[in-house]
């Protein structure tokens, strides 16, 4: 009842509701990017480089004569791959620390919450740099390094969430007519806690999405000659006088991307938040 209430609010906001159109263009894109791509995203064409946008390249081409609306395409599929997968990895490991951490006892919260102090300590970047520089470069490592770094924060929400959800009534029902801890926190628990880290999971799409093109734009996320939205602001800026749009395209589609994961974040909370219940 609680999700159908949320759904109609979500559906009266329009922010939330472009969010949503701009993240499903983009994952439509991704999805059947090799039946639309007008050309092969790492074709080079050498007499044909930094040319404008034309008839033949709508986009133009970059500096190896490559066509940048396949390579942008390509690029929303490298991003939206890398943030599933990033969040993938923070939301089941997360979820299992902080459901453990809330309902196991102050032992074991105090040895989860401690350890995830001491990464949290650590700015987000920083933590996905360490952890890519000691794995190597490479979208799988990019992806390890960013869905470790945001895995704390996953931790902290679900803790926090149980920690409202575990007193009330219902669960001490379940108890009373003889659950096991098992079911109580998989069944009456867990369901009744997700909403926030769903708001937060979706926010983070945008945040891996800006840290795996930041990676990228430092050469140490995505590798040549795969397309990514950083690695193409990197090798771009040497031209932003001579060949502006090789830079600023790759660059809007950060924006538009990252915006869209925003807004639709942010309709999700209002929508879920009880305490703006009819």
């Amino acid at each position: 009842m609680q999700y159908r209430l949320g759904l109609r609010r979500f559906l009266s906001m329009r922010s939330g509701v472009l969010g949503l159109v701009v993240v499903g263009t983009f994952t439509l894109l991704a999805v059947i990017a090799p039946w639309i791509s007008p050309w092969p995203p790492n074709t080079q064409d050498l007499m044909n480089t930094l040319a404008p946008p034309s008839g033949e390249h709508l986009l133009g081409t970059d500096q190896l004569g490559r066509d940048l609306l396949s390579r942008i395409i390509f690029g929303a599929r490298t991003s939206m791959g890398l943030g599933v997968v990033v969040v993938g990895i923070g939301l089941l490991a997360g979820t299992a620390l902080g459901l453990t951490a809330g309902l196991a006892g102050r032992a074991v919260d105090a040895v989860v919450m401690r350890s995830v102090d001491m990464l949290m300590a650590f700015p987000s970047i920083l933590l996905a740099l360490a952890i890519v520089s000691a794995l190597g470069p490479g979208l799988l490592n990019a992806m390890i390094a960013i869905g470790i770094a945001a895995t704390p924060r996953f931790v902290r929400i679900m803790r926090a969430s149980v920690l409202g959800v575990k007193p009330r009534e219902f669960v001490e029902a379940a108890r009373a007519v003889g659950a096991s801890e098992l079911r109580v926190a998989l069944v009456h628990v867990l369901p009744n806690a997700l909403a926030p880290v769903t708001v937060f999971a979706t926010l983070l799409m945008a945040e891996a999405v800006l840290t795996a093109a930041g990676l990228g734009f430092l050469g140490i996320g995505v590798q040549p000659p795969t397309a990514e939205w950083g690695a193409m602001l990197s090798e771009g800026r040497t031209y932003l006088r001579t060949a502006p749009h090789v830079v600023t395209l790759p660059g809007v589609a950060i924006m538009l991307m990252v915006l869209g994961f925003n807004l639709l974040g942010d309709g999700l909370r209002d929508a879920l938040d009880v305490r703006l219940s009819d």
